[in-house]
Formats: C-alpha cells, structure tokens, sequence
C-alpha cells in the first residue's frame, strides 16, 4: 500500500461502509417486529444435532489434513492444502460451523450445555494450531451470542466471568497469530517467549492489529477499479447464483471465481475477502447505499433471533441462525461462498421437514 491516494480513498471507503451498515441497522431498530403466523415448532427428532453429526466428517477430515500440513509447512502449507479441496467438500465442512448454535439450543439441561460448550470450544481452538482462526472465532461469538439472547439478563458475576473470557480470548489470539507468523515447530520450540511477549502488550490494540490486513484487500479494489478490472453492477452477487450447483466438470470455474471477488485482485498469494471491498466492487460509488440496506437485513436477522429464540420458534431459526453465522463470516469473505452455504443448507433442511424430523405445530 505504497500510494497515499489510494490508501486514503481506502480508509474512508471502510469508515463509510462500516457507518452506514450501522445506520441502517439502527433505523431498523425503530421498526416494530414483524409477528408470525406461523406458531411454534417442536424439534422432535434434534435436527441440530443431526447437521452437527452430518457435517462433522467433512470437518474433522479437512481440519486433520490441516494440522498435519501446518506441523509439517506452517500456515502457508496449511492453507495450500485448504486451496486443493474440492469445493463441494470444503462447503459441507464448513456448513458445521453454522450449526453449533442449533445444536446447543436444543439441550435442555445446564449440565448438558455446559459439557458442549466445553468440548465444542476444545476443539475449535485445538484446531487453531494451523494458524487459521477466523471460521472457529466466527463459531464461538456466534455460540457465545446465542448463549446470552438465550439467558435475556446477566448476573454480576455472569458479566465479569464472560468479561475475563473475552480478554483471555484475546491473549489466545494474538498468540496464534504469532504461532501463524512463526510456524509450528518454531513456536513450540520457544512459545514462552510469544506468551511473554503477548502479556506484556496492550492487548486491546494488539487483537486489533493482527486484523490489520483487512485494508489490503479494498485498497487493492480502489487501485485496480475500472483500470485492472471493470466488474459489472452487483456482479459478484448474481455470479454466485452459479456457485449454487456443484460444478463437477469445471464447466463454471471462471464464473465461480469471479464470484469470489478477492480472486479477480491480480495477487499471487490467496488473500482474505472484505465487506468494504465486496461492496465498492460490485456498487461502485453506491457502495453506501448497498451497506445500508444490508445493514438493515442483518439487523432484521439479527432481531428476529432474537424473537423466535424467546417464542421457541425453532423452525425459523433452523434458517436464521446459520445466515447470520455465515453474514458474520462474509466480512472477511465473499458473496460467493456465502450463497451456495445457505442454499445447501436450505435444501437439507426443507429435505430433513419432509422426512418429518421438524414438525409444525399449528394453533
């Protein structure tokens, strides 16, 4: 990021679109809730628990051939070989993330709650050990959210326990973004000195700085827009209908790849995907309007979790739960993958209410 123009022109692209995503979640706000016909759904048969088990093969297989590439290559090599799975295999796999919140609602007792907890968060960050965090910090905000809609107040001491796991999630972080920089076995062989190091920075300011490469991705939008590249309206967004069908002969390569705006940057290496950058690249100098009014959907989500979590609306959230777990992801992603996750899941789930394991209840 060399150019002062353009790294300008990129800071406040990210400030508006950040800003105007909120404003539109805050005239959002004001709206009264819309109210369902439809009433409460009895989950009979654990649907959650199902696409937890369904999925997990597909996780625990590309997360061991992940581990075993970053002991071997560190965090380059992991990602090599994320970069050779098929893309049918790694979207189931990373389908499981979104439904761990579901899971978890459908537990009754505060024993069986907290035995998932511990062994789902026992996992997730065993599997950081590859240098990769952003799909597993994804899963546990959005575990950790569900958890407090769920429990509607907190107790003094409710408050200050998620307050030091919040911080020492923090000093865990910027711990694996060292064991990223250094590689595996070199941070084995001297991890005391990252740990040291980690405690004795402001670790506030450090979380946020290993987030740093997230200007790089729209600097590169500003600088190559109408010049490398000249996407059309809303490309990406109508490309990723395409990604939707599993392309088994390649016959869709180009146009899944150009769903995937990160990919048309001109860079050598994979780099992670932007909203900020998503939004100039397919909206041009609309890029405010269009964080606005995503804005506004993701409040209205995000409200209506809230809703059919305290109506015990499972059905409703069967579908809300993983569109905002994969809308948080998007930051850091692209359309692209988003849209193919949420419709396969779709299908699955309109597959599982056919066989009868989610059944309405009607008044």
């Amino acid at each position: 990021m060399t150019n002062d123009i353009y790294l300008r022109q990129t800071l406040i692209l990210c400030v508006v679109c950040i800003n105007m995503f909120f404003v539109g979640g805050m005239m959002m706000k004001y709206r009264a809730p819309e109210e369902y016909s439809e009433t409460a759904i009895v989950n009979k048969k654990n649907v959650g628990k199902i696409l937890v088990f369904l999925f997990f093969p597909f996780r625990f297989v590309i997360d061991g051939v992940q581990i075993a590439a970053a002991m071997v290559g560190g965090y380059m090599a992991a990602n090599t070989v994320t970069a050779a799975i098929p893309g049918v295999l790694a979207t189931l796999a990373n389908i499981w993330y979104t439904c761990i919140p579901l899971y978890y609602l459908e537990l009754r007792s505060n024993k069986e709650k907290k035995r998932f907890l511990i062994i789902v968060l026992l996992y997730l960050l065993a599997t950081m050990i590859t240098g990769n965090r952003g799909h597993q910090m994804v899963c546990i905000v959005s575990l950790f959210i569900v958890v407090l809609i769920e429990q509607r107040k907190l107790t003094v001491k409710q408050f200050l326990t998620y307050g030091i796991i919040a911080v020492l999630g923090m000093y865990f972080i910027d711990i694996i973004y060292d064991l990223r920089n250094m590689g595996v076995n070199a941070f084995l062989k001297d991890y005391s000195s990252s740990v040291e190091g980690t405690q004795n920075s402001n670790i506030i300011l450090e979380t946020l700085g290993t987030f740093g490469e997230t200007v790089y991705t729209p600097y590169l939008v500003v600088e190559g827009y109408n010049s490398t590249f000249h996407p059309f309206f809303g490309e990406c967004f109508l490309k990723s209908i395409v990604a939707v069908f599993p392309d088994v002969t390649g016959a869709f390569k180009d146009i899944n790849n150009e769903a995937i705006f990160p990919k048309m940057l001109g860079t050598q290496n994979a780099i992670g995907g932007s909203f900020s950058g998503e939004m100039y690249y397919n909206f041009g100098s609309l890029y405010w309007l269009a964080s606005l009014l995503i804005g506004m959907l993701f409040f209205y989500v995000s409200n209506k979790i809230t809703i059919e979590i305290r109506k015990g609306n499972y059905y409703m959230l069967l579908l809300l739960i993983p569109f905002a777990v994969l809308f948080v992801w998007w930051v850091r992603d692209a359309i692209g993958n988003f849209t193919r996750q949420i419709v396969w899941l779709g299908i699955i789930v309109y597959l599982l209410k056919s066989k009868k394991l989610v059944v309405f209840n009607r008044q």
